[in-house]
C-alpha cells in the first residue's frame, strides 16, 4: 500500500494546473452526489460548507502559485 501511495504522488507532483481543475471539479461533482445521497448532511448550515471550500480553495491556490 506504501508503494502505491509513492507513485501516486509522484504522478500527482506532476499535474499541470489543468489537471488540478479537473480534479477539484470531481471533488464538487462527488460533494453534490453525496449531498444527494445523504441528504441529513446538508441539514447542516450552508455557510459551514462555505467556508470549509473557501479555505480549502485557498490553500490550494497558495500552495500552487507560491515560489
Amino acid at each position: 500500500m506504501t508503494n502505491f501511495i509513492q507513485r501516486m504522488v509522484a504522478k500527482a507532483n506532476k499535474f499541470t494546473a489543468f489537471d488540478y481543475g479537473i480534479f477539484k471539479v470531481c471533488l464538487v461533482v462527488i460533494g453534490l452526489w453525496l449531498a444527494t445521497v445523504i441528504p441529513r448532511f446538508t441539514s447542516v448550515n450552508p455557510w459551514i460548507y462555505f467556508i470549509i471550500w473557501l479555505i480549502l480553495g485557498a490553500y490550494l491556490a497558495w500552495k500552487t502559485f507560491k515560489k
